[in-house]
């Protein structure tokens, strides 16, 4: 048994993250991201669903498990929201 893993966390959800080498990323969507269709176009395999979630606590879980890449200049990315201006972060952003 695993202790201390977030419950947020599913089974899937941790094998596709132990799975990840070098170059791997994983992105965190809300419910409203064309995932399906994204993943088309890449090399994406996997989408794991985790509803009643928020984006903020899918965060929390992910990186409690796997930490940032130290070695990339901009290991975080994300979409502007409309409307704002730039360089405005929301407060999930932050």
């Amino acid at each position: 048994m695993l202790k201390k893993i977030d419950p947020v966390l599913s089974p899937e959800l941790l094998k596709l993250l132990a799975e990840m080498g070098h170059e791997d990323a994983v992105v965190l969507a809300d419910a409203n991201f064309t995932a399906m269709r994204y993943r088309a176009g890449t090399t994406a395999q996997t989408v794991v669903r985790l509803p009643g979630v928020g984006l903020l606590r899918a965060a929390q879980a992910v990186l409690s498990v796997l930490p940032l890449g130290i070695a990339a200049e901009n290991p975080v990315a994300f979409m502007q929201v409309t409307g704002s201006p730039a360089g405005y972060a929301s407060p999930v952003q932050q």
